[in-house]
């Protein structure tokens, strides 16, 4: 190879280097715009229960509650109505307009548990079918911390306190965690399919 040659492969090389490290520049500017275009998607397992609460499909942050005085059966046609799982339980003394005093829950799975143990709907009080003073998370804990809680445990359903408040601002379910959990990992994975695709630095 003469020395015109080695000079052609040389420039080659320089022009090809160039376009290297101007497309590596195009690449970190892309990257750090999608970690900012980002952020409101919160990998799941970090994200806290008050945005758990925000994506939840209905009744979020709604709290649908039945007096301890309350049938069984009147909780359970607050739950049927509302297509949910499980409904809190207040004091008989909770003003109507202030933050509920909770004193229990009751679940879908209290409910076939105990009405085969004999108990009948219309005459049990909730009181005394209710799951008495239920374990609670914050809303600034992380969701894999409430699943967490809720696999050591072995219930579905969770309160959620304000922990500036300590109110109760709303109840999630093992299937609300899910689901966020699986809209999370269908995003990521749409992202992951475009990086390697090359469409999020404009290639073709």
């Amino acid at each position: 190879m003469d020395i015109h040659a080695l000079h052609d492969v040389e420039n080659k090389l320089t022009a090809n280097e160039s376009e290297l490290t101007k497309l590596s520049q195009q690449t970190d500017e892309t990257d750090a715009e999608n970690v900012t275009a980002d952020q409101s998607s919160v990998v799941f397992a970090d994200m806290p229960l008050s945005d758990i609460l925000k994506r939840k499909e209905k009744y979020g942050t709604a709290l649908h509650c039945v007096s301890e005085k309350d049938s069984i059966h009147t909780a359970m046609q607050l739950m049927k109505s509302l297509r949910i799982g499980a409904v809190l339980v207040h004091s008989e003394s909770s003003s109507a307009n202030a933050q509920p005093d909770i004193v229990g829950i009751i679940s879908t799975r209290d409910f076939v548990t105990k009405v085969t143990e004999g108990a009948d709907p219309r005459k049990t009080l909730a009181k005394d079918f209710m799951t008495e003073s239920p374990v609670y998370a914050y809303a600034d804990d992380t969701a894999i911390a409430c699943l967490d809680l809720m696999q050591v445990h072995q219930f579905r359903h969770l309160p959620v306190r304000d922990r500036e408040t300590n109110d109760v601002i709303g109840l999630v379910s093992v299937g609300d965690l899910v689901r966020v959990m699986l809209e999370n990992y269908k995003d990521s994975n749409r992202y992951m399919k475009g990086f390697i695709n090359g469409e999020n630095y404009g290639l073709t």
